[in-house]
C-alpha cells in the first residue's frame, strides 16, 4: 500500500517535470513558455507539494501496514534496482539533450526494462515474456484511455461545457485573479475528465479568453492548467490510481484516497491560490 502511494504521488510528478512528457509538451504549446520557465513556475512547485504529501502519507501508511504487507529483497533485486535508476538517469539526460518528444518515452520504457532484466540475470526470452505479460495486464487501461477522448468530445458537442462557462462567467469578473484561479482549478479537477492532453486543451479553450482581462500571466496559467488536468487522477479512483495499485500489488484503496485528499485541498488548490498573488 505504501508503494502504491509512492507510485501515484511521487511517480506521477514525472509528468510535471519531463520535457518530453505529453502534459509538459502541451503546456509549452499552450503558454508559449520555454521548458525551464514552465518548470520553475509550474512543474517544480506542484511536484514539491506532491513530494511532501507523498512522503507524509507513505510513512503513515507504512506504519499502519507494517507486518501485514511484506516483500523480500535479494541481491538480484538490488542489482536490478541500481541498474534501473542509472538507466533512467542517463535516458532522461539524453532526452533533454536531444529534445526527445513524447514518443521517446516508449524507447525509455523498453531500454529500461531490458537492462533491468539483464542485471537481474533473467534470460532474454524471460525478459520479453515478462514485458508482454505486463502489457497484457494493462491492456484494459489502454482501451479505457482510448475511449476518454471520444467521450470528452461527446460532452463538448452536447454544449455542457458552454453551459458551465455561462454559469461561472458572472462569478469570474468580481472575484479577480484569485477567484478565477480557484474556479478554473476546481472545474479542471472535478468537472473535466479525459485523456490528459485533451483535458488540458479543453481547459485552455474554455477559460483562456479571460486571461487578458484579468491580467493572468502565462506562468500562472501554466500552473492552473497543470493542476486542473493532472490532479483529476487523484480526485476519483480512476484508471491511473487503479493502475498504480496493480503495479504495487496493493488492494486497499483507502491509502490512495488519503493521498488524494492531501493532493487536492491542502496541496495543489492552495498552491494555485497562493501563486495567483505572486505570478
Amino acid at each position: 500500500s505504501a508503494l502504491a502511494v509512492i507510485f501515484q504521488g511521487a511517480g506521477q510528478t514525472g509528468l510535471f517535470l519531463s520535457p518530453f512528457s505529453p502534459p509538459m509538451v502541451t503546456l509549452m504549446s499552450i503558454t508559449g513558455l520555454s521548458y525551464p520557465r514552465l518548470l520553475l513556475c509550474a512543474g517544480l512547485p506542484v511536484s514539491i507539494v506532491m513530494w511532501v504529501g507523498t512522503f507524509l502519507i507513505a510513512n503513515k501508511v507504512q506504519k499502519e501496514t507494517q507486518g501485514t504487507e511484506n516483500f523480500q529483497m535479494d541481491p538480484a533485486t538490488r542489482r536490478a534496482t541500481i541498474a534501473f535508476a542509472v538507466t533512467m538517469a542517463l535516458m532522461v539526460i539524453y532526452g533533454i539533450a536531444t529534445n526527445g518528444g513524447a514518443s521517446f518515452v516508449i524507447l525509455v520504457m523498453i531500454v529500461a526494462a531490458i537492462i533491468t532484466g539483464l542485471f537481474a540475470r533473467m534470460p532474454v526470452g524471460t525478459i520479453f515474456d515478462s514485458m508482454m505479460e505486463g502489457c497484457g495486464k494493462m491492456m484494459w487501461l489502454f482501451f479505457m484511455f482510448l475511449i476518454f477522448n471520444p467521450f470528452l468530445n461527446f460532452v463538448t458537442q452536447s454544449g455542457a461545457f458552454d453551459a458551465l462557462l455561462q454559469l461561472l462567467e458572472p462569478l469570474i469578473g468580481p472575484t479577480g485573479k484569485v477567484g478565477f484561479t480557484l474556479l478554473t482549478v476546481l472545474v479542471g479537477i472535478f468537472g473535466i475528465n479525459g485523456a490528459a492532453v485533451a483535458q488540458a486543451m479543453m481547459i485552455d479553450s474554455l477559460f483562456s479568453s479571460f486571461l487578458p482581462t484579468l491580467g493572468i500571466s502565462m506562468e500562472l496559467w501554466g500552473m492552473i492548467v497543470l493542476i486542473g488536468h493532472q490532479i483529476t487522477s487523484f480526485a476519483y479512483p480512476g484508471v491511473d490510481m487503479i493502475g498504480q495499485m496493480g503495479l504495487a500489488h496493493a488492494s486497499n484503496i483507502k491509502p490512495m484516497m488519503k493521498l488524494s485528499y492531501f493532493a487536492i485541498i491542502p496541496g495543489t488548490v492552495i498552491l494555485a491560490v497562493l501563486a495567483s498573488f505572486i505570478l
